[in-house]
């Protein structure tokens, strides 16, 4: 709890932007990077963090993250789970993480997903079952990005992150 404490105490405020687009490449190559599996964490500064499911990278190697999305995931989970979860997505620390799944990740969220009857995704999980069964995390490192949403006036986000083969 104190890590949360000291971590909202030295951000500010999430302003997530209408659109935040993720695209992934190859680093050796810089090709574009399809059906790779990332989780979104918004940390909250009440009760527990949400972590979001976009769907999986396009044939562009790009996620559209939406921010109605978003704000809708943050909503329900508020008010289906109240005793797990507090904070608006407004409420949020302007820092997010952004995390290329692992294997193992890929297995318990599929475990996860069979346990609890969302096969084919829910307001938080915008994949389904199947999507992540094709995915393409294998051949990649799994990796953490940290990115600042604190701009207000921000209408579009566009970042890359380079992902490095398994070996």
């Amino acid at each position: 709890m104190q890590l949360k404490e000291e971590m909202s105490s030295s951000t500010s405020t999430l302003h997530f932007p209408s659109k935040l687009i993720i695209q992934l490449v190859d680093d050796k190559s810089r090709n574009s990077l399809s059906r790779i599996a990332v989780t979104l964490t918004l940390h909250a500064s009440k009760k527990n963090d949400y972590h979001l499911g976009p769907p999986l990278s396009n044939s562009e190697g790009k996620i559209v993250i939406a921010k109605n999305w978003v704000n809708e995931a943050v909503d329900h989970l508020r008010n289906t789970f109240l005793m797990d979860y507090a904070s608006t997505m407004e409420e949020c620390s302007s820092h997010v993480h952004i995390n290329v799944m692992s294997l193992e990740e890929i297995d318990k969220a599929v475990s996860a997903m069979k346990l609890y009857g969302i096969e084919k995704g829910s307001k938080e999980i915008a994949h389904s079952v199947s999507d992540l069964s094709k995915a393409n995390n294998k051949i990649y490192q799994p990796q953490e990005v940290l990115i600042n949403l604190n701009k207000p006036d921000e209408v579009f986000r566009e970042i890359e992150v380079e992902l490095k083969q398994s070996t």
